[in-house]
């Protein structure tokens, strides 16, 4: 199914009106799709589940490269249960320390939310606390699919090994960041990705 097309039949499917709250959602299991990253890079991914509020999404080249976790934690932000770090590579996992467990469960212009979680990798462990905030709902033109509505949302990772910033444009109509970018505070890394390809079942 085209992006152009999902998106408009999604948005006859009683999407709320443009300005309104929405729950943060994500395509079922067994959609594709790809992201293009700068410099021309492509990654092509699977939801491989999405059931009772968890979401797993895997390389579709790799099934050890997987994220697993809420589905508002994997849309919004670098936030996950456990990450496959692909063959032989092992997991990092996160645990909720403070927060409130249900996580993000509307995106609510201006609304901030903010959860700490303990961090545990192959070599070290360590407490990172992320600031999601939820910005301005703008219509987004992107190339796959058109003008899109999209919400803006940042994820401000901090800690004694992290301080990054997450900003993903989330389009409710197709259940799906459009973008994400990321940048390193520390070393000034920046990279943005856009939604390339997207195929429901």
């Amino acid at each position: 199914m085209s992006g152009r097309l999902l998106a408009a039949l999604l948005a006859l499917l009683g999407a709320p009106a443009f300005g309104e709250p929405y729950e943060v959602l994500a395509p079922p299991a067994g959609t594709r799709f790809a992201m293009r990253c700068d410099g021309g890079g492509e990654s092509r991914w699977i939801v491989a589940k999405n059931e009772g509020g968890l979401l797993r999404v895997q390389s579709a080249v790799d099934p050890g490269i997987y994220r697993e976790g809420p589905v508002w934690a994997y849309m919004l932000g670098d936030i996950y249960d456990v990450q496959g770090l692909g063959s032989g590579r092992g997991r990092n996992r996160m645990f909720l320390v403070r927060g409130a467990a249900e996580g993000v469960t509307a995106l609510v212009p201006g609304a901030r939310h903010r959860f700490t979680y303990r961090w545990l990798a192959p070599n070290g462990e360590a407490e990172r606390t992320h600031v999601i905030t939820v910005r301005a709902a703008r219509r987004v033109a992107t190339a796959a699919f058109g003008e899109v509505e999209a919400i803006e949302v940042t994820d401000d990772v901090s800690g004694p090994l992290h301080d990054l910033r997450r900003s993903v444009d989330y389009a409710p109509a197709l259940r799906m960041f459009v973008r994400f970018s990321i940048r390193n505070q520390r070393s000034g890394f920046e990279q943005t990705c856009t939604l390339a390809f997207l195929s429901t079942p």
